[in-house]
């Protein structure tokens, strides 16, 4: 069997050179105008240091403070002008950052991070195509670096007519104090809308299948970063392209030309587009144009839309470890970090890098009994109780009946208690009201939002996006617990189980 430090060794590579420290410039932002007044001064200078970077041929630029940014070399261009944000910057001098500091230490990720898009950007680029497949280079939403096959997988033989998979690397760095640096890979299928499917084509085309289509995509690129997603909340039928855009002199139609949006030839279509409400993580909803979205598909998405794809997909995408691991090594063979002048390499020496992500640990239970798994909280108790204010329960799109659910939350209650040495805070919400029947009845429950030091006790079935209900409990700054109304029947015969680990503590003894 493979030790910890070989699987990690597997599965990640590093660079052929120390960060413990690094050289950088740094420069003094004075913003001039185009300030968004919602912008925290954090959101701010990171604008100005992702402008910079883009005003200086993708040089790594990041913050280190408001209003001051540092550079892996001199920067050529220190007056920014771009998508009416305007600033200068003014050189500061040389200054070190350490890996052994934490903020410091962030920096220099975020460094190590756009170099890593500039050299998967470079390698996509100028890829000889006799000696492989392909390839093209992105940043996801979330940040991190992707390398993706430009050609749909030769592993999936299933064809759709509307969606196509392609095999996508995606690459997170991580930076120890020591200075070593781990480049976790991860290789999976991504699920991509074909060129021309757009969210006006479900509209017209697969009307049935709006109301399991919950994300959409931007097809347009807005201040250089990724295309844009929004959660979809359906059709405004009263509406067309050439309704007003409130507090602007545009129509919906005519802002989106004047922003660039519109490629050429997708006049017409854009136009003859319907609108569609969409929004941003936010209650606000907005008007969009269904024409410039496209839809997310999801594995979930596909079991209720299109089933027999699904199944037809699941056959091929069995992929043994050993091939997921020889494929992410492929694709990152020859990557180069123009930046910090790096290559990558395989993780050499191994075991600083395995105790990192793989500590040594057990955990302590009830007067300092200690165990190494979180089930023996049954037997040796809690290491502390609950620390939340109070815990509300509530019931989410499941059919039970407001009786079966009390009984389930007065015995989870007992079974809290049975495991905790202290008292348990206040309950709520035992004596259950009626199953609210979804997230929009969710989001309006919790609208009188409960003290932050809340715990939600959700209960649901197996249909429900549990994902969904978490969502909208973060955007409350609620945590959250699920509890499943249709189990398998001997699922709580046990005092407890490892669905309630959250509710009381246990600690690592590293």
């Amino acid at each position: 069997m493979a030790t910890a430090q070989e699987q990690v060794g597997l599965s990640a590579m590093g660079l052929d050179c120390d960060l413990r420290q690094i050289s950088v410039y740094r420069y003094r932002v004075t913003i001039e105008s185009g300030v968004d007044e919602k912008e925290s001064q954090v959101q701010q200078t990171r604008k100005a240091a992702r402008l910079a970077a883009k005003s200086n041929r993708w040089q790594p630029v990041t913050d280190v403070g408001h209003y001051a940014v540092v550079a892996l070399q001199h920067l050529d261009s220190l007056n920014i002008d771009a998508f009416g944000f305007k600033c200068s910057l003014e050189p500061e001098g040389e200054v070190a950052l350490q890996a052994a500091r934490d903020e410091e230490r962030g920096a220099i990720e975020r460094l190590l991070n756009q170099d890593l898009h500039r050299a998967a950007f470079n390698f996509a680029r100028n890829q000889d195509p006799s000696i492989g497949r392909p390839l093209k280079a992105s940043r996801h939403p979330a940040g991190w670096v992707e390398i993706e096959e430009a050609n749909p997988s030769e592993r999936v033989r299933a064809k759709s007519a509307y969606l196509e998979l392609f095999k996508t690397l995606q690459i997170t760095p991580e930076l120890l104090p020591s200075g070593q640096v781990i480049l976790g890979l991860s290789v999976r299928h991504k699920i991509c809308a074909k060129d021309g499917i757009t969210l006006d084509w479900v509209i017209n085309k697969r009307p049935d299948w709006l109301k399991n289509i919950k994300r959409v995509r931007h097809r347009y690129i807005v201040q250089g970063k990724p295309p844009g997603v929004a959660d979809f909340h359906g059709l405004a039928n009263d509406k067309t392209a050439d309704s007003a855009v409130p507090g602007t002199p545009h129509t919906l139609y005519s802002y989106h030309e004047e922003k660039g949006h519109i490629q050429p030839g997708q006049a017409e279509i854009v136009h003859a587009s319907h609108v569609v409400k969409v929004s941003y993580g936010r209650k606000d909803t907005f008007d969009h144009l269904g024409a410039l979205l496209e839809p997310m598909f999801d594995f979930e998405t596909l079991q209720k839309i299109d089933s027999p794809l699904l199944n037809r997909m699941a056959r091929d995408l069995k992929w043994p470890i050993m091939d997921r691991l020889r494929v992410s090594g492929e694709m990152v063979k020859g990557l180069f970090l123009p930046g910090f002048r790096a290559k990558v390499v395989p993780i050499e020496p191994l075991a600083e890098a395995a105790g990192n992500i793989r500590p040594p640990f057990r955990l302590r239970f009830h007067s300092g009994r200690t165990d190494d798994t979180e089930k023996a909280v049954l037997k040796l108790g809690a290491f502390r109780g609950m620390t939340r204010a109070q815990v509300v329960c509530l019931a989410v799109g499941t059919r039970v009946s407001s009786d079966a659910l009390s009984q389930h939350f007065y015995k989870l209650r007992e079974s809290c208690q049975r495991i905790s040495a202290d008292p348990l805070p206040k309950w709520l919400g035992l004596t259950a009201s009626k199953p609210l029947k979804n997230v929009m009845e969710l989001d309006k429950r919790l609208t009188n939002t409960p003290p932050e030091n809340t715990l939600l006790v959700i209960a649901i079935d197996k249909a429900a996006n549990k994902a969904e209900i978490r969502d909208v409990a973060f955007r409350h700054k609620l945590a959250c617990q699920f509890m499943l109304t249709d189990h398998h029947p001997k699922t709580y015969q046990k005092p407890i189980t490892t669905i309630w680990r959250p509710v009381c503590s246990v600690k690592a003894v590293v």
